[in-house]
């Protein structure tokens, strides 16, 4: 597949951050994972995250969850700059160090 096919099957994700949300995360996330499931019956296969807090994160999670079950799914993260979410909480930092730990490329 050319890489412009390939781009056709790419997905990318950036958001709200947890602050700015209208709903709670827990209910955003099944949103997230009903358009997700959507994305991946459409033929989507590789979703980049920006890993910023909140929809970036949760969706990058989602992703990572549904790709134990069907190993064509790939997550690329795209980070702003080194060292880009060390500085939040400890339970975000945590979230993002094993998002990254996980990722199939980070960038």
């Amino acid at each position: 597949m050319s890489e412009q096919e390939l781009r056709k099957h790419r997905c990318c994700f950036t958001g709200h951050r947890p602050e700015k949300l209208k709903i709670p995360e827990e209910q955003l996330c099944v949103q997230l994972g009903l358009e997700i499931d959507r994305a991946i019956e459409d033929g989507f296969t590789t979703f980049i995250s920006g890993m910023a807090k909140g929809v970036d994160i949760c969706a990058a999670e989602l992703v990572l969850e549904r790709r134990v079950s069907d190993d064509r799914l790939k997550l690329i993260c795209a980070l702003p700059y080194e060292n880009f979410g060390l500085h939040w909480s400890a339970s975000w930092t945590s979230r993002y160090v094993e998002v990254i730990r996980h990722a199939d490329l980070v960038r």
